[in-house]
Parts: structure tokens; sequence; C-alpha cells
């Protein structure tokens, strides 16, 4: 069993901070978050309407999303703990 460690509290979870895209959970539209792409590759994004774009405004094929996550805490960041 793999653990991960929560982006926001920093403790060890079983539970991955990743949220699949088949499961209908979606982050709220104009809210920054982390996608992890078919290719590998992890970029922050965000969703507007039904459509996924990267912080630079270009629009993201939506069957290249696969996860997407909160944007973690900044280390030092007080309210955190």
């Amino acid at each position: 069993m793999s653990l991960y460690r929560c982006p926001i509290c920093h403790s060890k979870t079983t539970r991955s901070p990743w949220t699949d895209q088949a499961s209908g959970q979606l982050p709220d539209d104009e809210i920054t978050v982390l996608v992890a792409l078919d290719d590998g590759d992890v970029w922050p994004a965000y969703r507007d309407a039904d459509k996924w774009i990267y912080v630079t405004g270009d629009p993201i094929e939506s069957s290249r999303v696969l996860y997407w996550m909160h944007m973690p805490q900044h280390p030092d960041d007080k309210e955190a703990a």
C-alpha cells in the first residue's frame, strides 16, 4: 500500500491527493489546480464551464486530463499547520 503526503497538512495518508476526472468530481470554475495529462506532464490549469484551460489561457483537450488536485499550500503557510 502506497502512502501519500497530504499537500495541505503534510501528514501521511493512504488516499492520493489526485482526483480522477472520470469520477465526475471537478473543481469549481476559475480555481487554479494541478492537472496530470495523458503524456505524464503535470501543469497548472483551471476550468471554465466545460473546458480545461492552461493558466496561460490555452485550451486543453478534456480527454487529455486524467487527474487533478488542488494546489498545495506553501510549506511556510501558518494556516496549513
